[in-house]
């Protein structure tokens, strides 16, 4: 009887499978990595594993998703597909994602019709769209720049920037004037990759802010005040403290569109010109 015991064991532990499934079941985070270390030879025994049964942990489901994806076999493309219907949110996460590490243009088309369902899962396929390098996304991508959920723009931006489409630049430059800092920075990111150049000092200097280039803005000068001055009204507290030194270094061109702008803004944005206002007066006192 003993013998029979131990030979099962032996059984048990040499089978990979059986091993990933009580590793994952145990939350160990290298069962992933370890079952997709074997490649090909263990794909049609992991996607029955993706399924959903009653029994079945979601973290196993899980792992079996992302190894597929590290294995990168054509397979697991259709189930994958498929998952992107399951009824568990993180499921379709994980299959949209793991779509993206297969390279196969089948998944173009289902990926792009669950952009803006949901703003975590329209980001994991937003990405994945990127990966896959196909120009077909690019339209519904740049949809997604005016989503409401930040996540899910800033993940369209940045495909956008892989894609390397020249249909991409107008509503990147237009990004760059964005409220939210995150979304300036990625639209900028992207446009380098697409290798956009500025056409104007404007476009030139939100570029600039947009990279926290402070720098070369300061080198703008006056052509800088312009930009510099929304800048200044940024929610973001470094764009704002950047922008504003910048004015008070720039001086005696600054001030003109910096007083015209008081006459909007908030409390704060009307505070902070009227210090740099001070800023100017004092340096222009002192050189005088």
């Amino acid at each position: 009887m003993s013998s029979l015991l131990a030979l099962f064991g032996k059984k048990q532990a040499d089978d990979p499978i059986a091993n990933f499934i009580r590793d994952s079941s145990q939350g160990d985070p290298n069962a992933c990595s370890r079952v997709a270390s074997l490649g090909a030879g263990v794909v049609e025994q992991l996607i029955p594993l993706c399924a959903a049964t009653k029994k079945r942990p979601l973290n196993l489901r899980i792992n079996a998703i992302r190894a597929l994806g590290q294995i990168g076999d054509a397979r697991a493309v259709d189930p994958l597909i498929g998952l992107l219907q399951d009824a568990e949110k993180l499921i379709r996460i994980e299959a949209a994602t793991a779509l993206g590490q297969l390279h196969d243009p089948r998944a173009i088309r289902p990926l792009i019709e669950i952009l803006g369902t949901d703003y975590a899962l329209s980001s994991a396929a937003a990405r994945s769209l990127g990966r896959l390098g196909d120009s077909r996304a690019v339209t519904a991508l740049i949809h997604m720049l005016d989503d409401c959920y930040e996540c899910g723009r800033e993940a369209a931006a940045e495909a956008l920037g892989r894609l390397h489409d020249e249909r991409a630049v107008p509503p990147l430059v237009k990004a760059l004037n964005d409220e939210d800092s995150a979304m300036r920075k990625i639209a900028a990111e992207s446009l380098a990759q697409i290798g956009w150049q500025p056409d104007s000092a404007e476009s030139k200097v939100a570029y600039l802010v947009a990279r926290q280039s402070w720098a070369e803005c300061a080198q703008m000068g006056s052509a800088a005040v312009p930009q510099l001055i929304k800048a200044l009204r940024s929610n973001d507290f470094e764009t704002a403290f950047h922008a504003g030194n910048i004015l008070a270094a720039i001086g005696e061109s600054a001030v003109e569109p910096l007083r015209a702008s008081l006459n909007s803004g908030n409390f704060d944005f009307r505070a902070d010109v009227t210090r740099i206002l001070d800023q100017i007066a004092a340096q222009h006192s002192v050189a005088g």
